[in-house]
């Protein structure tokens, strides 16, 4: 990995990062509205880069942008919606060759840079709002995607959890808003709330690829610079959980044949924590791979689920275990899985385990850089974080960490929330 990485700030809140690897072949710019996650401003916002990507004034109809795109190479536009943390991250990008490979010396670089500019500054406006055409279409496209989410029982029970968990924490709160919110989204608010994002959010630009990035920087410093006047940026940022009280402890009956256990843990380390390394190899050793002792034992041995892993969100400081079980299964699963976690706080950690974590993380580690998009979903989270360590230098400190770092990480975790997706119960 020999990433080159520039940072710096080209307008009120507007930050440009550079990563430069000459082995890429093409050229990846994107640009993300951070805003504080609110269930008042959550569907709004969230529809916004689905009504966006249709064009720009001076390309209005959704086929003519698409012929535009075409015409550059194949050069794709993508976006997306995702959370991190209290904090909703709203992405448009395009990615296309550099133009070292152009046929004729076109400045591609530039163009995606002028197109992205104007797909987020320059949108098709009819009387005053979005076309009502492109808002009912998006909206219903903002509504199916939150269906679909609801309709994954796997990931709704996980989502569930962090809800009960969560609760009261922005964190809580879906990264596309409720159902509710977005069936009752209306053009003129959507609209007054893209005119309040251009003003207020926190505005991160990446540039990834082999080229010169000069060229996309001077475009972009311009374009936010003339675009409406910013004011004071969002507030953002994450606050750390932290566990009160008792266990909750939820049932909930759905339509399903399988029942889903979703079990959620306070752990205190966060991103840029002195023992966050040591905090995601415990999660490994626990549940994050083929070798993890929820999987060889809780699976396996015990045959007491389907599937079971652990995640670890950085941001909030809290660990998710979810597993797939049987109803009648469900107080041997959630015993035998506290006894996995409390295995490691008592130091049963083999060599073994260690040594295939670590070349498990080399495997990841060593393969960021391979493209542009995983480069992208690397470094995101962590620059909006305020954290720029390199891949190199996060693989030394993961590989780094000790037996003893990983009992001690493990100690910091403690059950919060169970949450149990039940099968209905026949009448």
């Amino acid at each position: 990995m020999s990433l080159d990485i520039n940072r710096v700030q080209i307008s009120d809140g507007v930050n440009f990062t550079q990563i430069r690897d000459e082995k890429f072949k093409t050229n990846r710019i994107s640009v993300t509205l951070v805003a504080p996650l609110c269930e008042k401003t959550a569907a709004a916002y969230a529809v916004l880069p689905f009504i966006l990507r249709r064009g720009f004034r001076a390309c209005p109809s959704p086929a003519d942008f698409s012929r535009l795109l075409a015409s550059l190479y194949g050069a794709a536009c993508d976006y997306g919606v995702k959370k991190a943390g209290d904090d909703q991250l709203l992405t448009l990008s395009i990615s296309a060759i550099d133009d070292r490979f152009t046929l004729n010396n076109e400045k591609i670089t530039a163009e995606i840079s002028k197109i992205l500019c104007s797909l987020i500054l320059d949108p098709v406006i009819e009387n005053g709002s979005f076309p009502k055409s492109t808002f009912e279409t998006e909206k219903q496209s903002l509504i199916d995607s939150i269906k679909a989410e609801l309709n994954d029982k796997v990931s709704l029970a996980g989502a569930r959890c962090q809800q009960i968990m969560l609760e009261g924490h922005p964190a809580a709160i879906s990264r596309f808003g409720s159902l509710e919110s977005a069936e009752a989204l209306e053009c003129e608010a959507v609209f007054d709330a893209y005119n309040e994002l251009l003003k207020k959010a926190r505005i991160e630009i990446m540039f990834i690829g082999s080229g010169d990035s000069d060229s996309a920087k001077e475009i972009f410093a311009s374009s936010f610079s003339a675009s409406a006047e910013r004011e004071r940026p969002f507030e953002t940022g994450s606050s750390v959980f932290k566990a009160f009280g008792g266990i909750k402890d939820v049932t909930e009956q759905y339509n399903i044949s399988q029942g889903k256990l979703s079990m959620g843990f306070s752990c205190g380390s966060v991103i840029g924590d002195e023992d966050e390394s040591a905090m995601e190899v415990m999660r490994i050793i626990l549940g994050g791979a083929p070798f993890s002792k929820l999987f060889l034992n809780v699976r396996e041995k015990h045959s007491l689920c389907y599937y079971c892993s652990a995640s670890y969100d950085r941001f909030k400081g809290t660990i998710l275990i979810n597993s797939g079980i049987e109803k009648e299964n469900l107080d041997k699963a959630k015993t035998e899985i506290l006894r996995q976690l409390e295995d490691i706080q008592n130091g049963e950690i083999s060599d073994d385990e260690i040594e295939n974590t670590r070349k498990l993380i080399r495997n990841v580690y060593t393969g960021i850089s391979d493209g542009i998009f995983k480069t992208e979903q690397y470094f995101l989270p962590r620059l909006i974080a305020g954290k720029d360590t390199s891949p190199e230098q996060e693989l030394a400190a993961l590989c780094s960490v000790t037996r003893e770092d990983i009992i001690n990480a493990a100690r910091k975790v403690s059950l919060n929330t169970v949450y149990f997706m039940s099968p209905k119960e026949e009448a």
